[in-house]
């Protein structure tokens, strides 16, 4: 099992009958060594449902998207939303200006449509 802190452990899942062994150092240098014997009567396998459906959760799913701290998305999702105003003002607003001012100057009929 390997080293342990000196108030560490370690968790085991033996399957069959084992015996540990533990050796232990002291800090002036002197050993000892235990041992403890595990009896495993039967071991039992986990039992998983079968007849349930898969499903995924949105934590199963790796994260793809843009780490810029709070800072950084505020001015990310500002810029998008400009950039979405200034298509609605190109294409609604300023279409709706040339034909006003196309209808008051004469050079266009009145057609406008909201």
């Amino acid at each position: 099992m390997g080293s342990v802190n000196q108030s560490g452990s370690v968790q085991v899942s033996p399957t069959t009958s084992t015996v540990y062994t533990g050796n232990f150092v002291g800090q002036n240098g002197q050993n000892i060594t235990c041992q403890a014997s595990l009896n495993v009567q039967g071991y039992v396998y986990p039992v998983y449902p079968t007849n349930t459906t898969p499903y995924i959760t949105l934590s199963a799913v790796p994260y793809t998207g843009l780490d810029l701290g709070p800072i950084g998305d505020v001015a990310y999702w500002s810029l998008l939303a400009l950039m979405g105003l200034l298509g609605v003002y190109l294409v609604g607003v300023r279409k709706l200006h040339r034909d006003v001012a196309g209808w008051m100057q004469g050079k266009r009929k009145a057609r406008l449509s909201f």
